[in-house]
């Protein structure tokens, strides 16, 4: 069970996205980027989101907003957006 976790988590980092690999910025800050993203989209079916919350779910934010784009329902989110997660992810979610 380790070994999957372990796996999974390794293959966040890798910048396989539907959309080009080039970064949309070098320094993404949840502070400055993804912060407000989540309070004005996220907030509105997910009240508990947060740094902490957001970092745990790694692997989920990796799959369901930047590969199978299945977040956020009920919102049209560009890929630029999408872009900005994926930088934030493989540029080790600073806060």
């Amino acid at each position: 069970m380790k070994l999957i976790v372990f796996l999974m988590l390794i293959g966040c980092s890798v910048q396989t996205a539907p959309f080009p690999n080039e970064p949309v910025t070098s320094n993404v800050l949840y502070s400055k980027h993804i912060g407000p993203i989540v309070q004005s989209v996220c907030i509105r079916c997910h009240n508990d989101f947060n740094y902490d919350k957001l970092v745990y779910l790694k692997y989920s934010l990796w799959t369901k907003i930047v590969i199978d784009k299945s977040m956020p329902i009920g919102y049209i989110m560009d890929n630029q957006t999408r872009a900005l997660f994926r930088d934030w992810i493989n540029q080790g979610m600073k806060k």
